[in-house]
């Protein structure tokens, strides 16, 4: 598993170096495509990475669509040589509708921006103190490889046992017994769930794919070999049946011990209570009054395209 984690590290930190690279060189003159419409929204997404890759999404929502039809209308309104009566009041309409949408928008923009710096904040709660100052964001991993661990890539007893203890909620890990059958049923339920999850994600590779199958794959040889031994233990003596209990629980602990690395990676218990309560009432506030914001804007927006539909009669 070490040398899987590191090689997996290695192979993270080279693709996501990759990908800011190709950011650096492409950026600019993909950003000038995009506003003179030559590359779709889509096409310039591609290119930004991280924080700018989600920026992006944020700006470029509904409303400023609306606004791009606004403004075209407006223009060619502001053209015309003669305008009719109507024509003026149309522009006007239009002209208010683009204010009001540049304006709340930017409300709306404001509180988003606000809360990625909060989301920001509680993620670098995730440190590792080995990791020479490299936080979780920088280091372009998943919390999991971040903290250490990899996922298991045989059928081993301890591969099931990663995966009860990955699908277990911590608070009923102790006195659980993953070897019975109402447990391998719920964990194979609950995994089959997750990898569904997985694999409808957009963009992952034809290789990432794999890799997630291969994982569900080990998981059901792992539980199947579990299973079977454990069949098997109940025609043992009784101090064989006890034996292979003993293992088992052992094995179970070491997984525990293994997954509790994501926990111990969280360094927001070094933080005062109060800081804790804070940043969380943070968060619920930010995103009560995004949430309110997002839906003037929307509603702003829809109102325009209303005008937008007369003026275009």
């Amino acid at each position: 598993m070490d040398e899987r984690r590191v090689a997996m590290r290695e192979y993270n930190k080279r693709a996501y170096q990759k990908r800011l690279d190709r950011e650096a060189a492409q950026r600019e003159t993909a950003e000038a495509a995009f506003k003179q419409g030559t590359i779709s929204a889509d096409e310039f997404r591609t290119i930004l990475v991280g924080a700018k890759r989600i920026r992006f999404d944020l700006e470029y929502s509904v409303t400023q669509k609306v606004q791009q039809q606004l403004a075209t209308k407006i223009a060619e309104l502001r053209l015309q040589e003669q305008p009719t009566d109507d024509a003026l009041a149309h522009l006007a309409e239009l002209e208010e509708s683009q204010r009001k949408c540049t304006e709340l928008n930017e409300k709306a923009q404001g509180y988003k921006d606000q809360l990625i710096g909060a989301v920001r904040q509680f993620i670098e709660w995730f440190g590792n103190p080995d990791a020479e100052g490299v936080n979780l964001i920088e280091s372009g991993e998943g919390l999991l490889e971040y903290s250490g661990l990899s996922f298991p890539i045989d059928d081993s007893e301890d591969t099931y046992y990663f995966w009860a203890a990955m699908l277990t909620p911590k608070n009923k890990w102790k006195g659980s017994s993953p070897w019975t059958d109402d447990v391998i049923r719920n964990l194979r339920a609950q995994l089959q769930l997750l990898v569904t999850r997985w694999l409808s994600e957009p963009g992952l590779s034809d290789e990432s794919i794999e890799e997630i199958r291969q994982r569900q794959q080990h998981f059901n040889s792992a539980c199947d070999r579990v299973k079977a031994r454990r069949d098997e233990s109940e025609t043992f003596n009784m101090f064989d049946s006890e034996m292979w209990l003993d293992t088992q629980a052992e094995i179970w602990q070491g997984a525990q011990d293994y997954v509790n690395k994501v926990f111990n990676s969280f360094t927001g218990a070094a933080f005062r209570p109060v800081d804790v309560i804070s940043t969380v009432d943070q968060y619920a506030q930010l995103i009560k009054h995004m949430d309110d914001a997002v839906v003037e804007a929307t509603t702003a927006a829809n109102y325009g395209l209303e005008r937008l539909d007369r003026a275009c009669r």
